[in-house]
């Protein structure tokens, strides 16, 4: 079953989904979707320039490695908490039944 916000993004022509039998196996941005992506972006780029228009300029390169700074550590701890892929159960200790 495919998420209600995917199938919503396809009926805008946002996003083309292809898939087998049920399943879902590739999404990419369509033409519109990349247009709208760029646009979101520009966006939320022009908003962060007011937000540190008046900022210096060490400010703004200070908080920008501090983000990025932030992010690698979230994904170094999303890295160390995330369960290995594939065949858990191949894991688990067996277990007598008898």
């Amino acid at each position: 079953m495919r998420d209600a916000s995917l199938v919503m993004s396809e009926d805008l022509g946002m996003v083309g989904a292809r898939g087998v039998a049920g399943t879902l196996s590739m999404v990419g941005l369509t033409p519109s979707g990349q247009a709208e992506m760029l646009r979101l972006q520009q966006v939320g780029l022009a908003r962060f320039a007011t937000f540190v228009a008046d900022w210096e300029p060490a400010e703004v390169r200070s908080l920008t490695a501090l983000l990025r700074e932030l992010e690698r550590s979230k994904a170094d701890s999303a890295a160390q908490t995330r369960r290995p892929a594939g065949r858990r159960w191949a894991l688990r200790e067996p277990t007598r039944t008898d």
